[in-house]
């Protein structure tokens, strides 16, 4: 009898032990198993998702920072000191960091040329940066209002502005305290 017994108890352990696998694996969502790749396209990720990494989603030895990154789009963050720079159409989609201890003047391209944007960050407090679109584009907050041909940052560290293009107006987004200039 205790031998029956045993065997029961051993047999509805396995019994417990298989069917809790089998909830865990069938409790997973469908996000569960997309790569990187498939969840760019993805249409809603709640927050209770859970994401698998699969092999072919880690950097491989070899692939360099650039490799990532331009798979990524994702472009470097450049330090500029200079007092003036001016941006051009390979500039857009990149972030800016002026370190200039002057005054610094950036000169955007086309709005046409901005459609990915350009983050402008101002890096040294001790100075002010002033934005300035081409003479046929008109600078825009995101109401549409017209703000000017320049704007002006006051001399903090950290204000930004996320400048962006559509047809001949550039819009601006900011942070910190900005003011018409020029």
């Amino acid at each position: 009898m205790k031998k029956f017994f045993g065997g029961l108890i051993f047999i509805i352990m396995i019994v417990m032990l298989f069917s809790t696998v089998c909830f865990a694996l069938g409790n997973k969502n469908d996000l569960a198993n997309l790569s990187f790749n498939e969840l760019e396209t993805a249409s809603a990720v709640n927050g209770t998702d859970e994401i698998a990494l699969f092999e072919s989603d880690i950097p491989k030895q070899g692939q360099t920072v650039a490799d990532i990154q331009a798979y990524m789009g994702i472009i470097d963050v450049e330090l500029i000191s200079a007092t003036i720079e001016t941006l051009t159409s390979a500039d857009d989609g990149g972030v800016f960091v002026f370190t200039s201890a002057s005054a610094t003047t950036v000169n955007l391209p086309d709005a046409a040329d901005l459609t990915k944007g350009v983050l402008l960050i101002n890096g040294d407090g001790n100075k002010t940066l002033s934005v300035n679109p081409q003479d046929t584009d008109t600078l825009k907050t995101g109401a549409g209002l017209n703000i000017g041909e320049q704007i002006d940052a006051a001399g903090v560290t950290g204000e930004s502005a996320n400048v962006f293009g559509s047809g001949t107006d550039v819009y601006v987004v900011t942070t910190g305290t900005w003011a018409n200039g020029g």
